[in-house]
């Protein structure tokens, strides 16, 4: 079926060309028309770089939230926004790995950038790059980061204020150039510059002073939008794309491209048919799906043209419910013995398999398989190989036996071991549950699995009361700790808004957490991560399966790609 698709959208593609070549020459256009998102005529001899994406861009500013269409820039379209902005750090690709952008380094203990107070409080200076200036010429200073971080910690905006910037007591610019946040308490994650989006004072400052509401709908941070990027908005054309011309002032130098035009194309295979015919240089995650992008690949070798596949960052675990209260059957996952036992039960390999076209490597923790410290982690994991011979020893030495129709039955109660896998609607995970489902069937476990519809899905006490366990997606990594401190449960209490949604709690773990938080010499943080992936992963606070990851479709000639991720735009070229 793949194979048919792809023949069928070559031929498509085809088709597509053979029309462009063959449809009588245009009148000439209005300059306002060469310079919509897709045109041709004149402005293709300049050099341009054509990028599809499935997921449109919304607003710059994260904070808008609902009212510009969702949480994150472009629900979810960083890779869009960096286009036209810079921030004081960039993230490269799935890694925790920052680069230094709009700041000259990152704040450091030996320098005395970092310094933690008698109080317990703590001070993070940032020094920034001079001669940069906004799209409209307006120099950009530090007050323009303590503009920004005033509205990511205002709690009257749809996106509320992260844990991190509530400890950001106070921001100030001693100079033009100094960036200073005082912060309640020591953190750890200090210098991930997350929450802290430099934003145009000078153009916003007055509307935020009168009418703070007024800065969620502004033009200003979408059609309008004035940044610090390499690339300045020309044109936003809503529901189509937009068309971003180069930026001369830009503080790095000039730029590559004349322009680099985004089209928002939502449907796959519409997607991939343009790239086919050639219409755009690059699609950038999410598109395709895996198996399609595998056939691609195979048919491109040689060609120049590259299907890339990276890790996303984030990965899909098992989420067992530990709460008594809500467990089903009660002698389930809420004990070590019957976690680590379905753990072993668990082919990942055939999972991730299934799920990626073997293109995902299992997990087996939230340490990555590409982190640079992976190797100082492998003696402190603790490793659950498939084994179902061992998973049936650990299920009988906790009690459970088979009946008579080779069902678990606990020997105590007389209750059968059934129960419930739920997960959201996502592609692949009625799958990744059948297979797992299916591989517990064996060791005399019956699960139903659900995939929930959108309501349930996104009402947080359904997803937090599921009776067996729970399929998520999570980028955890050495900083981004896994939801599994008992501060985070989920509760009525809190209106089931905390991540820890299994209820899982561990007072050593909690204790390790809260130490690492703490702890900003990294050479004293790894053995403290070390002891807190030995003790979650040996309690099997959740069971990790595999990483996901994204294609990234690059036209022979473009330079400069990796993966789908825009935070080196700068150095990107095209032949």
């Amino acid at each position: 079926m793949v194979r048919l698709r792809i023949r069928f959208l070559t031929w498509l593609a085809a088709a597509a060309v053979l029309a462009t070549a063959c449809a009588p020459a245009e009148p000439s256009r209005s300059a306002a028309s060469d310079h919509a998102p897709g045109a041709v005529g004149a402005e293709t001899q300049r050099k341009s770089l054509t990028i599809a994406v499935q997921r449109e861009l919304k607003s710059f500013a994260r904070f808008t939230g609902a009212a510009a269409g969702g949480g994150s820039p472009g629900a979810g379209n960083n890779a869009v926004a960096k286009i036209a902005h810079n921030y004081l750090a960039v993230r490269e690709g799935s890694l925790r790995t920052y680069h230094p952008q709009l700041a000259l380094d990152f704040p450091s203990v030996e320098r005395g950038t970092w310094r933690v107070n008698p109080d317990g409080s703590m001070d993070t200076t940032w020094s920034l790059h001079p001669n940069v200036v906004w799209h409209d010429g307006t120099p950009f200073t530090a007050e323009d980061l303590v503009f920004g971080l005033a509205l990511f910690s205002d709690t009257d905006y749809p996106v509320p204020p992260t844990e991190r910037v509530r400890q950001m007591e106070s921001a100030s610019a001693p100079d033009p150039l100094t960036f200073v946040v005082h912060w309640t308490g020591t953190n750890s994650t200090a210098t991930d510059p997350t929450d802290m989006d430099p934003l145009p004072r000078h153009l916003l400052g007055e509307t935020y002073r009168t009418d703070k509401l007024a800065v969620l709908n502004s033009p200003y941070l979408t059609s309008d939008f004035v940044g610090l990027g390499p690339y300045r908005v020309q044109q936003w054309t809503e529901g189509v794309g937009i068309e971003f011309t180069r930026f001369d002032r830009y503080f790095r130098g000039r730029p590559a491209f004349d322009r680099v035009v985004v089209k928002y194309i939502a449907d796959a295979n519409a997607m991939l048919a343009n790239m086919l015919a050639g219409a755009v240089d690059l699609v950038l995650a999410p598109s395709i799906q895996l198996d399609t992008a595998a056939e691609v690949k195979q048919r491109w070798a040689g060609t120049g043209n590259r299907v890339l596949i990276g890790l996303s960052g984030s990965q899909q675990f098992l989420r067992p419910q530990f709460r008594p209260a809500f467990a089903q059957p009660r002698n389930g996952a809420p004990q070590l013995a019957v976690r680590r036992a379905l753990y072993h039960g668990i082919d990942r390999a055939a999972v991730a398999e299934a799920s990626s076209n073997g293109l995902a490597p299992p997990a087996d923790s939230w340490i990555a398989p590409d982190d640079p410290i992976r190797a100082q982690f492998e003696p402190s994991i603790p490793k659950y190989p498939y084994d179902p011979r061992r998973a049936e020893m650990l299920l009988r030495e906790a009690g459970w036996s088979r009946g008579g129709d080779g069902g678990l039955v606990d020997q105590g109660t007389g209750e059968r071991f059934e129960g419930q896998l739920a997960a959201r609607p996502s592609t692949g995970a009625e799958r990744t549950l059948s297979i797992i489902a299916a591989g517990w069937k064996g060791l005399g476990v019956q699960m139903n699995i659900e995939v929930l519809s959108p309501t349930l899905a996104a009402d947080r006490r359904t997803m937090g009361t599921q009776s067996f366990g729970l399929l998520s997606s999570f980028p955890p990594s050495i900083d981004a700790l896994p939801p599994i401190h008992s501060s985070l449960i989920a509760s009525d209490a809190n209106r089931w808004t905390g991540t820890n949604f299994q209820g899982y709690s561990n007072p050593r773990v909690d204790a390790l957490i809260d130490q690492i938080i703490v702890t900003i010499d990294p050479r004293e943080q790894l053995p403290l991560h070390r002891q807190l992936v030995a003790e979650a992963m040996g309690d099997v606070a959740l069971m990790p399966l595999y990483w996901e990851v994204e294609p990234t479709l690059v036209a022979n000639g473009v330079k400069g790609v990796t993966l789908s991720n825009t935070w080196n735009l700068f150095d990107w070229d095209k032949e």
